[in-house]
């Protein structure tokens, strides 16, 4: 992987086999171009900015998607193009909450008393259930400094490697929005049955492609269904750039390389998860979809998994 590209391959293969396309090759499949046209409009229409303006933005975005020199130039020249545009104050106001929100689907499923929040991130969500009187430990490949405010245990993690935990250590894991970040989602999830409980939660929101129309339930918005109407690969691709573009320019922009989010594109299908969890003894509580994340930064279809461990 050549240096400028910063945890984001544009060659190879994920960890599950398939093809990991350059940026630029996204970009030039008409139908996924034509997708992400209408997705990045309709994001940036939410964030409250003017038809004019939002039309420049995104087209500002897709031509230089297609003639970048390397995503480092990339990423610098969108970031500072969209600061030019004040993007950001509104963007942050816009998706406030999604803590809340995540904690909200997951709340119901919890049990016991002790908690693993894997991929913690500013450790939100294992605030929220510490309030509620859990047994909240934290853990990342990073410590970002909000952590700090936070009255709750950290552990540094390692990528690739196994976790600093004892078997049978806790009740709950919640993994959220970021099994797919990982350089290896198998080990992670044969980690997590590890040092889960008998009896103990995983619980999983997970951005996903292989979504069709008919999972989707009534209320789904048109750009969902239009999402659903894609080819699987093209909705692979899709994901592809919105999980990069989120990360790596709207909502974690850094210059600081110990600080980047990788982003390898080990995505799956939910059918192809459950037979992951079923190998390493879960058994699904539910699995369903739960539409566009509307507070990520850039939206992306999103899975939720209620599981729990047999063995």
């Amino acid at each position: 992987m050549k240096k400028e590209n910063i945890n984001v391959p544009e060659s190879g293969v994920t960890a599950f086999g398939d093809k990991i396309y350059s940026i630029k090759e996204i970009f030039n499949n008409k139908e996924v171009e034509d997708y992400l046209k209408d997705e990045l409009l309709l994001f940036f229409e939410d964030v409250e900015l003017k038809e004019e303006s939002r039309n420049k933005i995104v087209e500002k975005i897709i031509s230089s998607a297609k003639n970048y020199k390397s995503l480092r130039e990339y990423e610098k020249e969108i970031y500072k193009f969209l600061s030019d545009q004040n993007v950001f104050d509104k963007l942050k106001k816009k998706t406030s909450g999604r803590s809340e929100k995540m904690y909200e689907l997951i709340s119901p499923f919890i049990i016991k008393k002790t908690v693993l929040d894997l991929g913690c991130g500013k450790g939100k969500v294992g605030a929220l259930a510490s309030k509620e009187g859990y047994e909240v430990t934290l853990a990342d490949v990073y410590k970002n400094p909000h952590i700090n405010q936070l009255d709750l245990q950290f552990v540094l993690m390692k990528q690739g490697k196994d976790f600093p935990f004892k078997d049978n250590s806790f009740d709950n894991i919640f993994i959220l929005a970021m099994l797919h970040h990982t350089q290896n989602p198998i080990h992670t999830i044969k980690e997590t049955a590890r040092i889960l409980t008998k009896g103990g939660r995983l619980h999983l929101i997970e951005t996903v492609y292989g979504i069709g129309k008919e999972s989707l339930p009534k209320s789904s918005t048109t750009i969902e269904n239009k999402f659903a109407s894609l080819s699987f690969e093209s909705q692979r691709m899709i994901t592809m750039f919105l999980d990069y573009f989120g990360n790596h320019i709207t909502w974690d922009y850094t210059e600081d390389p110990d600080k980047f989010i990788p982003v390898p594109f080990n995505f799956n299908k939910p059918k192809k998860w459950e037979i992951i969890f079923k190998k390493f003894g879960f058994k699904k509580i539910i699995s369903k979809p739960i539409g566009r994340d509307k507070a990520s930064g850039v939206y992306h279809i999103l899975y939720i998994f209620e599981l729990e461990i047999k063995v």
